[in-house]
């Protein structure tokens, strides 16, 4: 287990095209989740120069140029156990039934 780092890395959206969201990058990886200011997540899926490339799960609608991005540096990931058996879930432990 990784020690969390006493501070946050934050950085800010740089371009906004269609569904994906270009933001400066200081330390994050490809698979890395993102907090984007206002309650957004996603995942970085790429690079372009010295920009991380975000991929929103939520609407990415009202997301401009300038907002924060909190840069969690851990990956997307679902933790499961024996109590969703037989169960359908979503990515972020919805129940779909």
């Amino acid at each position: 287990m990784l020690l969390k780092r006493p501070y946050k890395i934050y950085g800010k959206i740089t371009k906004v095209s269609g569904v994906y969201i270009e933001a400066s990058n200081y330390s994050s990886g490809v698979g890395d989740e993102v907090t984007i200011d206002g309650g957004f997540r996603g995942e970085i899926i790429g690079f372009d120069k010295e920009n991380a490339i975000i991929m929103c799960f939520d609407s990415n609608v009202n997301v401009k140029p300038g907002t924060k991005v909190l840069y969690s540096e851990e990956p997307v990931s679902t933790y499961v156990s024996e109590e969703f058996l037989g169960k359908v879930l979503d990515p972020f432990w919805k129940h779909n039934t």
